[in-house]
């Protein structure tokens, strides 16, 4: 009896050592799984380095998959992993959980339905408001909805933008353009990543302290009212930047977006404030939000946009990824103080 208890002791023993290495990977399978798809839900964006070591490829391996195609996708267990952005030797990937792709693909409800795009016009005032209620849960924004219609291609990805009035007060817009008409000649011109002179024509004022203060600070106070309203997972801020600018006539940018590139990858939304001389000395200057398509795995402009008129004393918010772009100014004075002049930033994510 003793030995049958000391055989089962050891048998006991030497099925537990053999299990634990095995409770051991699947731990750690388990919590790969699990980062995998919690950066699937939160629909970033992620780099090659960072795909590799979430997956624990190593670049070759990647290679590997790769087709005759500069544009892949590949899956992995239940995900699949598609390259959505190439700029030089820099890419961004998106995982999409295809479990609940088709999931979804089930539902009762069609994505026409689900679908919208609006444009919400909103009294600053009211944020203001909001933040300080106690009760902010309560509080019921009012929007303005454009249902998608059966007639919109599914292929199309449509846009949407926040547009707030009255983002500062009388008395602060009356000092910023005063400070703005006094610095003039500190005024240079701007420049592009592509390094095209013929891809922006406009000016920017390269400091603008305390007013980039003021601006910085407006933006994060009602950032996570925004990202409610623009119906986006909420993220880890890093910093908001901001550059004050000036279109004259036929000044212009073209189609771009504002994270296409290595040192631009973190910019997450986008943001223009828009005053002016009253009363408007211009015409045109409208900001053109490029809907998107899917084209071979990248996310390119659709032809439909929605316009956002540069309306005095107001801000716009919408995902830097958007292909936009400034339409043609026209200001027959020519003078630097019947300019369009914006303060624009981009919102980084940590």
């Amino acid at each position: 009896m003793i030995v049958k208890a000391i055989v089962n002791t050891l048998l006991t023993t030497m099925l537990r050592i053999m299990q634990e290495p095995l409770q051991t990977k699947l731990h750690a399978v388990i919590q790969q799984l699990n980062l995998v798809k919690q950066v699937s839900d939160s629909e970033f964006w992620i780099t090659t380095e960072e795909l590799c070591i979430l997956l624990e490829f190593d670049v070759e391996t990647l290679n590997m998959l790769k087709t005759q195609e500069v544009l892949f996708q590949f899956a992995w267990r239940n995900f699949v992993c598609t390259l959505v952005s190439h700029q030089g030797n820099y890419k961004l990937w998106q995982i999409i959980n295809q479990s609940q792709v088709e999931s979804y693909s089930q539902s009762t409800v069609s994505q026409a339905e689900k679908s919208y795009a609006y444009s919400s016009l909103i009294n600053h005032k009211f944020y203001n408001d909001l933040a300080n209620n106690s009760s902010i849960g309560q509080v019921k924004i009012k929007q303005q909805f454009t249902s998608v219609t059966s007639q919109v291609s599914p292929e199309i990805l449509p846009s949407h933008f926040v547009q707030v009035k009255d983002f500062l007060s009388a008395t602060e817009l009356e000092q910023l353009f005063k400070f703005v008409i006094q610095n003039e000649n500190n005024f240079l011109p701007t420049s592009n990543s592509a390094n095209d002179s013929d891809y922006r024509r406009s000016m920017f004022l390269p400091i603008f302290a305390p007013f980039s203060e003021l601006i910085i600070e407006r933006v994060k106070a009602i950032l996570p009212q925004l990202i409610n309203d623009l119906q986006i997972q909420s993220f880890q801020i890093d910093y908001v930047e901001a550059q004050l600018t000036a279109h004259n006539h036929g000044n212009y940018y073209k189609v771009h977006n504002d994270n296409g590139s290595p040192d631009s990858a973190t910019r997450e939304l986008t943001y223009v404030y828009y005053f002016n001389r009253e009363p408007k000395a211009f015409s045109g200057g409208e900001l053109a939000i490029y809907d998107s398509k899917i084209e071979n795995n990248f996310y390119v402009a659709a032809e439909s946009f929605k316009t956002v008129q540069p309306i005095n004393n107001s801000i716009v918010f919408f995902l830097s990824r958007y292909m936009h772009e400034v339409l043609p100014v026209r200001c027959p004075s020519q003078a630097f103080a019947d300019s369009r002049f914006t303060i624009n930033g981009w919102v980084r994510k940590g």
